[in-house]
């Protein structure tokens, strides 16, 4: 089992915060390795800059694309390419912007529903409905949700949407409005493979300082997953974790410290120790083998590639732009 991986956005009231670079080189050893932000807000230099700017610090990189018309989707899946996003989450669905993702080998979340300003509309079986047509597409890597931004019964919603995903081994993105510890154990329950955080960290939801309120939201998970395995879980605080491996791995190799001081060397980190009862730990347990699947493909060895699609599949095999399955009704008509 995985546990859901926060994506940082850096905007609020669905736009990309003007300060985003500074914010991001403030709170950028802060524990978390997946951020982003949406297509509005920055001059496409600037979104550049942002996007080499946080790889050269280690992350994965995701844009959120709110834009709803295929002309529009378009100049920003395209500005998303040239910036070198890892990931897209959003879009409403057109096969011209498959096509796109597919031939740059780009992960590839698009949303479902009906989109009006922020909220999405359309009964449950319709959501259901597109879900499963979407999520069965060579090149989707799975499905976005802006969960509450729904105008109804939230929770049936995900019920409804991570069992339809599950059917065809389909990661579920949520994002959009996290912004209570309510809604974390909504995350929680629904184990989506990745949920967004943005707006809330700008209205001081979590805390105070970004840095810390990523790390009271990923404290929370971290604890929740230390629960549900049952089993104490010691999580590195230090920003260089990965280059610290590297170095041990290193002076192992040319003798100049063997594994055991390397064991015993002091560490700087946090440990988490079971404590949920297990009543509830078995209830939590129930409740995501009805919603997850245990063979989800690996989002990191996905984002690795770069690859939403299948790389054996030849340029120009999907249909022809703007072109939508007959089995898809066209949510952006």
């Amino acid at each position: 089992m995985s546990c859901p991986e926060l994506v940082v956005m850096l905007t609020h009231n669905d736009v990309t915060v003007k300060n985003s670079k500074e914010i991001f080189l403030e709170a950028k050893d802060a524990p978390c390795g997946y951020w982003g932000f949406k297509e509005v807000g920055l001059p496409p230099e600037e979104m550049k800059d942002l996007v080499r700017c946080m790889k050269d610090a280690g992350k994965t990189t995701f844009m959120e694309i709110v834009a709803k018309t295929e002309e529009d989707c378009s100049k920003a899946v395209k500005l998303g390419i040239e910036s070198g996003f890892d990931a897209i989450l959003g879009t409403v669905y057109y096969d011209s912007i498959l096509e796109m993702v597919k031939e740059h080998h780009i992960t590839y979340f698009p949303f479902i529903g009906e989109r009006y300003t922020e909220s999405i509309r359309g009964t449950i079986e319709e959501l259901k409905e597109e879900a499963a047509c979407l999520a069965e597409k060579d090149g989707v890597t799975g499905i976005n949700v802006a969960a509450y931004r729904y105008d109804g019964n939230v929770e049936e919603l995900l019920t409804a949407i991570s069992d339809t995903v599950k059917k065809v081994n389909k990661p579920l993105s949520i994002v959009g409005s996290i912004n209570s510890y309510e809604r974390l154990d909504m995350v929680k329950k629904f184990n989506p493979r990745t949920y967004t955080i943005g707006g809330a960290f700008f209205e001081n939801k979590f805390g105070e300082t970004f840095s810390e309120q990523i790390e009271t939201v990923q404290n929370f998970l971290m604890q929740f997953q230390s629960d549900l395995f049952g089993q104490p879980i010691s999580r590195n605080c230090h920003p260089e974790i990965s280059a610290y491996g590297a170095a041990c791995v290193a002076a192992v190799h040319i003798g100049l410290w063997t594994r055991e001081q390397i064991q015993n060397a002091a560490r700087d980190t946090q440990l988490y120790i079971p404590r949920m009862p297990d009543r509830i730990r078995n209830k939590y347990i129930t409740e995501w083998k009805n919603v997850t699947q245990p063979n989800q493909p690996d989002l990191k060895q996905e984002l690795k590639y770069r690859g939403g699609g299948n790389p054996s599949v030849k340029p120009g095999s999907a249909p022809a732009s703007g072109q939508k399955s007959p089995a898809c009704k066209s949510m952006a008509e």
